[in-house]
């Protein structure tokens, strides 16, 4: 089952493609912003996959099937941190799109209890440059994850992220299939 793309580079896609196109799993969209507009995780609602969406932005998901949380998710507060308590062993597609907080965002999400098949974490190259970027992925790697997609490009912008899969999780052939460095989502080879 192919979806179409609600993402700005294609990050719903990946998640799909690397979930080996299941029409049913489970996200958390940390940064989701808006309900739809470059949503990473609004096209993957719309073939059965029910998540958790984060954002300091009061009511920006209305109309969403999955629950909302509205905190900083660098200081997560108790709804949030009751969410992450009943996220299952292994989720499918874990999104981290916070601008400067993403890091801050990503090293307080509970990896030590929840693998990600796939991951997209936004570092923001192409006006940050590479300590962050740097940082990220040793933290990612740390955690086990392997580098499929580096420095993607968001059309517009540039190099701003980074696209992780979990190995236990996902198939090689797939990973193999899809490794790339500095494209675009309609580049890659799925």
């Amino acid at each position: 089952m192919h979806i179409g793309t609600t993402s700005q580079a294609g990050q719903d896609m990946f998640a799909h493609f690397i979930s080996g196109r299941i029409s049913h799993g489970g996200f958390v969209d940390i940064g989701c912003h808006d309900a739809r507009f470059h949503s990473n995780s609004a096209s993957l609602e719309h073939v059965g996959w029910i998540g958790v969406l984060v954002d300091i932005i009061p009511g920006v998901c209305a109309g969403r099937r999955s629950p909302f949380v509205c905190c900083d998710a660098t200081n997560p507060n108790a709804e949030l941190l009751e969410r992450y308590s009943t996220l299952p062993p292994v989720l499918g597609y874990l999104s981290v799109d916070c601008d400067d907080a993403t890091f801050q965002a990503l090293k307080v999400f509970p990896f030590d209890r929840v693998q990600c098949q796939s991951v997209t974490v936004e570092h923001d190259r192409y006006r940050v440059g590479d300590s962050n970027r740097n940082a990220i992925r040793q933290f990612m790697q740390g955690m086990g994850y392997e580098l499929v997609c580096s420095d993607v490009v968001a059309p517009g912008y540039g190099q701003f992220e980074d696209w992780f899969c979990f190995p236990e999780w996902s198939s090689r052939g797939t990973r193999d299939r899809i490794r790339c460095v500095g494209k675009e989502w309609k580049d890659m080879k799925t």
